[in-house]
């Protein structure tokens, strides 16, 4: 664990069933330019679980899935960058480099435990929501969690666990 994640609080989260809110633009936001990839992501086209090499959501998956989120309190964790690096900018305090590794493998391990209570077999772990064009933010608002743009209060990685359609493969 990073030494500098170790006083933070991370929230587990399991939400749902719901439905999953899809749109397929969703899948383009992979194209969107930002800062240092002016062609957006560097895996689009590239990976096999990035657009376009996947399958839209509703063509895959049914519609009720599970939300398996971690997040982090990003308010104290920009304070402690901010204390341990006073002249660091707002972008580099909220830069993900120093925390999204962190955050991802307890997503990971934290879904693979929610899955294995799970009784239903056809369940898996969907863990390109956006790629697929899943909308995120509404899909958990509907379930009570409102997610900030750009994140202040808490950052979170999520998850969707949801059954595969019959003789659909991703």
């Amino acid at each position: 664990m990073p030494s500098h994640l170790k006083e933070i609080d991370i929230k587990k989260i399991v939400l749902g069933p719901s439905k999953a809110i899809c749109n397929s633009k969703f899948m383009d936001l992979c194209t969107l330019p930002y800062p240092g990839h002016v062609k957006g992501c560097p895996n689009f086209d590239k990976k096999t679980y990035c657009p376009p090499r996947v399958k839209f959501f509703p063509d895959v998956y049914e519609d009720q899935v599970y939300i398996v989120a971690v997040g982090l309190d990003f308010k104290a964790y920009r304070k402690m960058r901010k204390e341990q690096h006073p002249s660091w900018t707002e972008r580099q305090q909220r830069n993900p480099l120093y925390w999204q590794g962190y955050l991802r493998k307890r997503l990971k391990d934290y879904a693979n435990e929610v899955l294995a209570k799970m009784t239903e077999e056809k369940n898996v772990i969907i863990t390109n929501p956006e790629a697929v064009g899943v909308n995120l933010t509404e899909t958990c608002r509907r379930c009570g969690l409102k997610l900030e743009w750009p994140p202040d209060n808490f950052v979170y990685k999520m998850y969707l666990i949801g059954n595969r359609k019959e003789n659909t493969k991703n």
